[in-house]
């Protein structure tokens, strides 16, 4: 064999060699491929969700399916309802596709795609889900405020006796609805479950003077805050109306003290038509402790404290009864008196 003959058959020897990982390479691609292929045109069973003609979605499964539309068919059976049924008009149709090998395989749904879907049915109105349901629920029941009179208890003031309390009742009622709407709710059953507590509250008829050196009344600190509250409020609707010297009429003209004894009397309580008698009467506190209701004086002058570092008071004929700030005359605070305590 000729020297050039044996070269070129070891050279075809070796690229040969050289091609088998390349050959190897293609093979394996091409059984890729054909995996690929069979797979896509593998034949497999679907299973669809329709009402009517319209697709709501495409499962995999049977199974799964009737898991999908039993969800569907509680959407508005509420937690806890007995003695559920549901209709569907139209119904939900699950229909079972066979796709061959060389089908084109339908797009598979998830329950969230399915549940937007029947959404959509449903505010359309082409799809009516009547759901009917007995429930239980529990209901407020509201607590009554009794009144009562009493004579222990200051004019045009209330006490409160007893505080109230709301009960709860169980009702038991037939529901039926149509998608979201309720068409019908028949109540079958109530039943008391907690009873509810009245309030009592004591309207005072009480008329009486002002004790000297003691409130003129006992009944507690928020009853005392409540009322010195009222007597401010009270006192304020009248701003604006005239100033008169010697006057005691809360709307055709007052001076300082006749105001101050027109309001109180209001509340059942008797103060003289004196603004240096006044400076004795009640609970004297500091100005600091003053609260609404309270009366400061001013010597020959007084007015009735609305918080705030102010009073409603009958200034003069210039500016009848009006609101100043407690300082408003650089005058010294002689004392502050508490008539409710």
């Amino acid at each position: 064999m000729k020297a050039s003959n044996l070269k070129e058959k070891l050279g075809s020897i070796v690229t040969s060699r050289k091609m088998i990982p390349v050959i190897i390479l293609e093979l394996v691609i091409f059984a890729f491929a054909i995996v690929g292929i069979s797979r896509a045109f593998a034949a497999e069973d679907y299973w669809q969700l329709k009402v009517s003609d319209r697709l709501v979605g495409t499962v995999k499964t049977e199974k799964e399916a009737n898991k999908i539309l039993a969800s569907l068919e509680k959407t508005y059976v509420e937690s806890g309802a007995k003695d559920v049924k549901v209709n569907l008009k139209p119904h939900i149709e699950l229909k079972h596709n066979y796709y061959g090998h060389m089908d084109k395989k339908p797009n598979v749904s998830d329950e969230k795609k399915i549940r937007k879907e029947f959404n959509s049915l449903t505010e359309e109105n082409l799809l009516k889900v009547k759901t009917t349901q007995v429930l239980t629920k529990v209901k407020k029941v509201k607590h009554k405020v009794i009144k009562k009179t009493d004579s222990n208890v200051l004019l045009n003031t209330t006490v409160e006796k007893s505080s109230g309390s709301d009960g709860k009742k169980l009702v038991t009622i037939k529901q039926i609805s149509t998608n979201d709407k309720v068409d019908n709710a028949e109540v079958v059953k109530t039943a008391v479950s907690e009873k509810c507590k009245d309030k009592v509250v004591l309207a005072g008829t009480a008329v009486k003077p002002a004790s000297k050196g003691a409130a003129s009344s006992s009944l507690g600190e928020e009853y005392s805050k409540k009322s010195g509250k009222a007597v401010a409020n009270f006192a304020l609707k009248f701003v604006g109306n005239p100033y008169k010297y010697g006057g005691e009429s809360l709307t055709k003209g007052a001076d300082c003290s006749g105001f101050v004894m027109a309001v109180y009397k209001h509340f059942g309580v008797l103060l003289p038509h004196g603004s240096i008698a006044d400076q004795y009467l009640g609970k004297g506190v500091s100005l600091s402790e003053a609260r609404p209701g309270d009366l400061i004086c001013y010597g020959s002058h007084i007015g009735i404290y609305i918080g705030n570092n102010k009073l409603v008071h009958a200034m003069d004929e210039e500016h009848g009864i009006t609101v100043s700030r407690i300082g408003y005359n650089g005058k010294p605070i002689t004392t502050v008196r508490r008539i409710f305590g």
